[in-house]
């Protein structure tokens, strides 16, 4: 007897058909499929998240003519989205999420995008590529607090942040587990663990004197004794799995616990240095990918002639260590990355791309920064340039 294998649609093919049946139902409010977090951006002001990913799951297990059913369904989680007026129907259910620095920026680009104007995240830096945020959070959604809506409650971020931390601390299960290698595992599997490191309370309960701590994910948190060579690799070793593996990356550093709060923390070893740098990198660059991705949707939604120069990856096999790069071509109109070293291309008469020289960012910015003008408000960080250097400088330099 033969079994015929149940088509299942993919998750693209879901929030397309999960879209068009909010339009159909008369559904007010502008969405955005954000396909590299699988999710929709929508509610009044685009910075409404649906999460798709168990959504997903449900609509490919249920038969072929259950799903019309299941997406009427899913229509009372989209109309939901718009958190209530009053804070103390809130209250019970705010979490402090860890989310990278992009992260936020990528929520802006994606409302612009859209269509719609995202009301002011409320975020508190927690380290160079990292930020604090509140959320709302039930079984099928969460929703990121935003100042107008605290405005709106008449809460501050500081005193909502303690409920929530509050909330997090006396959540039940999970814990730390030690592996071989000396290397403690958060094991809390909830979607908070990298919001652990928001409690150090709960670092300290670990038993680990002077914790260094990496939150590669949100779903990981890894600690590791300052002082135990050994363990910080292996501990590098994991955030490098976790972030492949698991992807919803969060931070490429390292953290210890100073004055009762997470501070970013240089380790002294070298081999350790070196490795966290390329993490950083790596990191680094999948941010100016996204990045890329949506600055360049946007470009094309408003007809702008603005080239979006990629960050990329290289190895120097003298120097035994990985670099980025990144291009700026003469008489293009431009976005460039910060890189460690830029390649300068020209065209010749026949419109062909020469390599004109590279040189370190440093070198090129000593030389030729004011023609590279640094965007407001970008992160990572990004320069728009519409003049070519004057290569006789920078040879001489």
């Amino acid at each position: 007897m033969l079994t015929l294998f149940q088509f299942k649609p993919s998750l693209k093919k879901f929030a397309e058909a999960l879209m068009a049946h909010a339009q159909r139902s008369n559904f007010a409010h502008p969405m955005h499929f954000d396909a590299d977090r699988a999710r929709i951006l929508t509610g009044t002001n685009g910075d409404q998240i649906v999460n798709l990913t168990n959504l997903h799951k449900q609509y490919c297990d249920a038969a072929r003519a259950d799903r019309p059913r299941f997406l009427e369904m899913c229509m009372a989680i989209l109309r939901d989205t718009s958190l209530p007026q009053r804070f103390e129907d809130v209250r019970a259910n705010l979490l402090p999420a860890v989310r990278a620095r992009s992260y936020a920026e990528s929520l802006g680009l994606s409302a612009r995008f859209a269509g719609t104007a995202l009301a002011g995240t409320s975020a508190a830096p927690l380290g160079e590529d990292v930020v604090t945020v509140i959320v709302v959070d039930d079984a099928d959604s969460m929703s990121i607090v935003t100042a107008t809506q605290l405005d709106a409650w008449g809460m501050s971020f500081a005193v909502a942040l303690d409920m929530a931390l509050d909330h997090l601390r006396g959540m039940p299960g999970g814990g730390f587990v030690r592996n071989p290698d000396g290397v403690m595992v958060g094991d809390w599997n909830d979607a908070y663990d990298s919001s652990r490191l928001l409690l150090p309370d709960v670092i300290h309960r670990a038993g680990i004197s002077d914790p260094v701590a990496m939150i590669p994910t949100r779903d990981s948190i890894l600690l590791a004794p300052a002082g135990d060579r050994r363990a910080l690799l292996a501990m590098l070793a994991l955030a490098h799995t976790a972030s492949e593996e698991q992807g919803r990356t969060v931070s490429a550093a390292m953290y210890n616990f100073r004055n009762c709060s997470a501070q970013t923390y240089t380790p002294e070893d070298e081999e350790v240095a070196r490795g966290l740098a390329q993490l950083r990198q790596r990191y680094l660059a999948e941010d100016y990918a996204a990045q890329k991705t949506l600055l360049d949707d946007l470009h094309e939604k408003h007809d702008l002639d603005l080239f979006v120069a990629s960050f990329m990856l290289a190895q120097d096999n003298h120097a035994r260590q990985e670099f980025s790069l990144c291009t700026w071509s003469e008489g293009v109109d431009a976005l460039l990355p910060k890189a460690d070293r830029i390649a300068l291309v020209r065209f010749n008469e026949q419109g062909e791309a020469q390599r004109a020289g590279t040189y370190d960012w440093d070198t090129v910015s000593a030389v030729a920064g004011h023609l590279m003008t640094p965007q407001p408000d970008t992160y990572p960080i990004r320069y728009r340039v519409t003049q070519f250097p004057d290569l006789t400088l920078l040879e001489a330099h």
